[in-house]
């Protein structure tokens, strides 16, 4: 019988979970550039190119730390 509650309890939970709204967990920030402004800017496309390769030309080795 206490199996039975439990079960009851964990499948109200989840019904009640599931029905929020979906929207509340994908937040973006107001100051977010989207690939559209991104890379209709030549400027911004050239920053973003150079922080990737900033990323790839870092030397993560054990001797660095």
């Amino acid at each position: 019988m206490k199996n039975k509650s439990i079960y009851t309890i964990i499948g109200l939970a989840t019904l009640l979970l599931t029905g929020c709204e979906s929207s509340f967990f994908e937040n973006n920030a107001p100051s977010s550039f989207t690939p559209e402004d991104v890379f209709s800017n030549p400027i911004l496309t050239e920053n973003a190119i150079a922080g990737v390769y900033e990323i790839f030309g870092e030397d993560r080795g054990y001797r660095n730390r």
